[in-house]
């Protein structure tokens, strides 16, 4: 980005953004606000309030934000305005979320962003409510075929685990059931690192026996809630911390970004409800977030992310905007020091690199493939940054 205007204040939204802001901007007129404000707050008429004043797009949803270099208190409103010189960008909603109509709503939404971008899209950033019934994977799926290895970055809304008010901005309206898609294209070069932590306590991995969806029955022929049992976790178990499964495909080969899953319910039938879908034949181990690995996953993306840049910069591209979306369970696994994800990027990255981020219950972002190609991923406890 040529030009960025930032605002970190955890009471920006009691204070009308001064007009002259986008002076700031070298491009206002393919400018963008990013915004991630807590729940709690009246954020319909916040996104109304800065879509008027900035004149210019929102984008963002309800979430705990990610502070950089505010440093003491993570939930309140951020706000990055990124605008750059040979850029367009463009901003579509989705038609109201209904499952069996996930891939016509996705090639709708994924259609009208592309046809209002000036040039091919470089990079799209997603922003996601939580979803009914947690249907995630079939709408991410179908949309990851859509961008044909288009690079996505993003995540569903988190709002201290009670998914009540989450909500994704466009323009100047806040929708709890609706998806935003925004596109970048000019000059965008991104670069990505993913980091992901996850302990298993047993070696014990059984396969998937019976499953629907996002249900899993049976494993091993046995079913979930005695596997559990098996392990030590009891039906209440979920409600203690934040419980994770790593689900690996029967035809899987590598380990390196894992998919994983939380554990969203133990069911009175013995099933287990998970925050994404889970094929028969996968193979499953229970996990949760061990807290002394979580600054050595941070570490392991941000080296990720630098290698990338370093590539990158050979052109003489310069960065200055950096995006970060992290599992809201990693936040909630820190209490005793919650910012030291984003401690960890303001002591790495440049003074002149301004940062946008937010965690969510659901990450998405790319990860690297075959021939040096990247395949975009669901993840879940894990940190994905973006830097442009």
């Amino acid at each position: 980005m040529d030009a960025l205007g930032h605002n970190n204040n955890a009471d920006f939204g009691d204070v009308n953004p001064s007009p002259d802001i986008n002076l700031h901007l070298e491009n206002p007129e393919a400018a963008i606000a990013l915004l991630a404000c807590s729940p709690d707050s009246d954020y319909a008429e916040l996104v109304t309030t800065l879509s008027a004043s900035l004149h210019m797009p929102v984008a963002g949803l309800t979430s705990v934000g990610i502070p950089f270099d505010s440093g003491d208190e993570a939930f309140g409103t951020h706000v990055t305005l990124i605008g750059k010189k040979k850029t367009s960008r463009s901003v579509a909603v989705s038609d109201v979320l209904n499952h069996p109509k996930s891939r016509e709503l996705m090639a709708d939404m994924h259609k009208r962003c592309v046809d209002a971008l000036d040039g091919e899209p470089k990079l799209f950033l997603l922003f996601m409510p939580i979803l009914p019934n947690l249907y995630a994977d079939d709408y991410l799926d179908r949309l990851f075929e859509l961008l044909d290895g288009v690079p996505v970055v993003g995540g569903m809304a988190s709002d201290d685990f009670r998914s009540e008010r989450t909500a994704a901005f466009a323009n100047d309206s806040a929708y709890r059931d609706r998806m935003v898609l925004v596109a970048f294209s000019g000059d965008i070069r991104p670069a990505f690192g993913v980091g992901c932590e996850i302990t298993n306590p047993s070696t014990y991995s059984p396969v998937v026996t019976e499953a629907d969806g996002n249900v899993v029955r049976r494993v091993d022929d046995m079913l979930f809630s005695d596997y559990m049992n098996k392990l030590g976790f009891g039906p209440e178990a979920t409600a203690d911390f934040p419980l994770s499964i790593r689900i690996r495909p029967a035809d899987a080969d590598d380990d390196e970004y894992p998919r994983i899953s939380s554990i969203v319910a133990m069911n009175d039938d013995g099933s287990g409800t998970l925050s994404s879908n889970v094929e028969v034949g996968s193979t499953l181990s229970v996990g949760f977030i061990n807290q002394a690995n979580i600054i050595a996953s941070t570490q392991s993306a941000v080296d990720r992310l630098k290698s990338n840049m370093i590539d990158i910069e050979k052109d003489g591209y310069r960065f200055d905007t950096l995006f970060a979306v992290s599992c809201v369970a990693r936040y909630y696994s820190m209490l005793e020091q919650p910012n030291v994800e984003a401690q960890i990027l303001d002591k790495e990255m440049t003074p002149d690199i301004a940062g946008f981020g937010f965690y969510a219950f659901r990450e998405v972002g790319p990860v690297p493939g075959a021939n040096g190609t990247l395949i975009n991923q669901r993840h879940g406890q894990s940190l994905v940054l973006c830097a442009i």
